[in-house]
């Protein structure tokens, strides 16, 4: 199901571009094309009041798939804003917890009276391209132990008021906020398509009787591509649902009919909305996935027809007909041979094609893998390409997408009992390995490699092979710092490492230099956003060298040291690390600990995740801290 909408929610603009009070903007978002633990439904109004986002719920329903097993407690709903793109974002500022407490057994259904949310904007500066997002408090038992998890449900739909870009712009992209700008031509590319799809989702704020508005207005002028990506978002989204199925499917088919005849070199060509799929869901319209494909075929039959018409054509396949799909990417590479865009998105495809990825969410994020498909002759063809080619850019981009989408389709299968044909995080490795062997001193492949190492070692339960992954992960980590400049991230992934391989002078060598870059972080206001994330694992990571070298005080002071943040990021939305207190714990240290526990509930959004963990402490356990020891 590559066409429904995942994360659904608003852009939010700054409050100079909200003076003069626009009127509520309706959302009404959900996250039913995933499976996550719990399904949401939700509809209502947001408003700006100056000092604050104000969300007024009418619906929310949640449910919970009969793909899972077991039931699911929901503790609370909250409203947030993220910050960031699609693929890595944080929440920055939250309302208060709305307590639902009850649980949802596979196939129940249960709704809430409507409530308020408001999110505080005091000493808060809300950026273009801010989103609003819900997200969902769970608890459930695994293996007889709680766990916790937080679902989101996230949009981009355009707040009323949005400041519209002064930059011209071409047929077929849309106006947006003045950022820093792109340099290269794959980040251009994406700009471009970031605009044209937040023009696109405008049409999932529309109600029926604008939508009739503006196709009255199309018969006038026909050209106006902006007012057709609208109306093809509004019959892709929930907004149009009360026009029944056959009006929907047949209102997205005529403008994306109109578009690949027309405009196929349109950026509105892009998104998800314009795409259609022959079978599988709700909107699936085999009729009109014949008639676009035989456009797309005729608008690429011809030796010079343009890059971005190949890439148009080349998306709309992707998943489909992932063979064809990769040959018109690279058609468009050579055509573009400096534009990254295609290698990267060649790469992609043949990953989706090894792996048998048959559908991708709104923000790319796979629904799974199919075993047929994985062993198509295209996919048998494709692997035996990678692992032979001397093509480099192509191995990287195949390489990291098994690394990343591959391996959450995999994890999808083997949830439903699926085995995986081929292992992906296997052949991605294997993909970067050859990279180096053709081109040597390439950190970012180093990186990639350490973070496989990293996956792997979270579902080891075998100390000695826990032990030579940690090796293995600083090993590539010292090397890819070794050939960049000093960067704090990868020092705290290579002093995480360090610390788990068991070589204590490098984690204190990593830690030492954490703390001489912390007053750059701090002053710099392209890293400030990240200065307390920082803080909080550079004082971590000091304070488990100190505890392995019999410095207890100050491995306590280190520990609270850690805590003293303010938050923001996935400090106030994951939480955070729990490794240096669990240590502290096996020490006995309990007083430290639950003081710890106090100083995170200021900034973490979930702290009532850590009432049971303070339970188990008056009781003399060590808690199960899950993932709070991997954030």
């Amino acid at each position: 199901m590559r066409s429904l909408l995942v994360f659904a929610g608003l852009a939010i603009w700054s409050p100079g571009a909200l003076a003069q009070a626009p009127a509520p903007a309706h959302f009404d978002v959900s996250n039913s094309d995933f499976v996550w633990a719990v399904t949401g439904d939700l509809s209502g109004a947001i408003e700006n009041t100056g000092d604050s986002l104000r969300l007024t719920v009418s619906k929310c329903v949640f449910s919970r798939t009969t793909k899972l097993q077991g039931p699911v407690t929901v503790a609370a709903i909250r409203a947030g804003i993220a910050r960031g793109s699609s693929a890595s974002w944080r929440i920055e500022r939250h309302s208060a917890p709305q307590p639902v407490a009850f649980s949802l057994r596979p196939g129940e259904t249960r709704k809430l009276e409507p409530f308020t949310l408001t999110i505080p904007l005091a000493g808060f500066e809300l950026q273009a391209g801010d989103t609003f997002l819900f997200d969902i408090d769970t608890t459930n038992l695994l293996n007889g132990k709680e766990t916790h998890g937080t679902v989101y449900v996230r949009s981009t739909l355009h707040l009323p008021g949005a400041p519209a870009s002064t930059a011209a712009t071409p047929p077929g992209a849309a106006s947006a906020p003045a950022q820093s700008a792109p340099t290269t031509r794959f980040e251009q590319a994406l700009a471009a398509e970031s605009r044209a799809g937040q023009v696109v989702r405008e049409g999932s704020g529309l109600t029926p009787q604008q939508a009739t508005a503006l196709e009255n207005d199309l018969t006038q002028k026909p050209g106006d591509l902006n007012t057709r990506a609208k109306l093809l978002g509004f019959y892709f989204s929930p907004a149009s649902q009360s026009l029944g199925l056959d009006a929907r499917i047949k209102g997205r088919r005529t403008h994306l009919l109109w578009l690949i005849h027309n405009h196929p070199e349109s950026l509105f060509l892009t998104t998800a909305e314009s795409t259609i799929d022959s079978a599988g869901h709700a909107l699936a319209d085999a009729e009109g996935y014949q008639q676009a494909r035989k456009a797309w075929l005729e608008q690429t039959d011809t030796s010079s027809c343009p890059a971005v018409v190949l890439g148009n054509a080349a998306r709309f396949f992707t998943l489909p007909d992932k063979a064809l799909a990769a040959k018109l990417y690279g058609r468009a590479r050579k055509t573009e041979p400096d534009n990254e865009l295609w290698v990267t998105l060649q790469g992609n495809t043949m990953a989706f094609a090894i792996v048998g990825i048959e559908g991708l969410n709104q923000n790319g994020l796979p629904s799974g893998a199919n075993a047929s498909d994985a062993g198509s002759a295209y996919a048998i063809a494709a692997r035996r390409e990678l692992e032979t080619s001397q093509d480099l850019p192509l191995i990287r981009a195949a390489a990291n997408a098994l690394m990343a989408r591959g391996a959450i389709a995999q994890a999808l299968a083997r949830q439903s009992g699926q085995t995986p044909q081929v292992d992906a995080l296997q052949l991605s490795e294997t993909l970067l390995k050859r990279a180096l062997d053709l081109q040597p001193n390439q950190p970012e492949i180093n990186q990639n490699l350490a973070r496989i190492y990293e996956l792997r070692a979270m579902s080891v339960t075998d100390p000695a092979e826990k032990q030579r992954l940690a090796r293995a992960r600083f090993e590539q980590l010292s090397q890819a710092a070794e050939a960049t400049p000093p960067n704090t991230m990868l020092l705290i992934a290579l002093a995480t490492a360090a610390l788990d391989s068991g070589n204590l002078p490098s984690a204190e060598t990593a830690g030492k230099q954490l703390l001489e870059l912390l007053p750059k972080v701090q002053a710099d206001p392209q890293q400030r956003g990240m200065a307390d994330y920082v803080v909080h694992h550079t004082y971590l990571i000091l304070g488990r060298v100190a505890l392995r070298q019999g410095n207890l005080d100050t491995a306590k002071a280190d520990l609270l040291e850690s805590g003293r943040v303010s938050g923001g990021g996935t400090l106030s939305s994951f939480g955070p690390n729990m490794t240096l207190a669990r240590e502290l714990l096996e020490k006995g240290e309990s007083a430290t600990v639950l003081q710890y526990f106090e100083l995170c509930r200021k900034f973490w959004a979930f702290s009532n995740r850590m009432d049971p963990w303070i339970e188990a402490i008056h009781k003399g356990q060590v808690p199960d801290f899950g993932a709070n020891l991997n954030y």
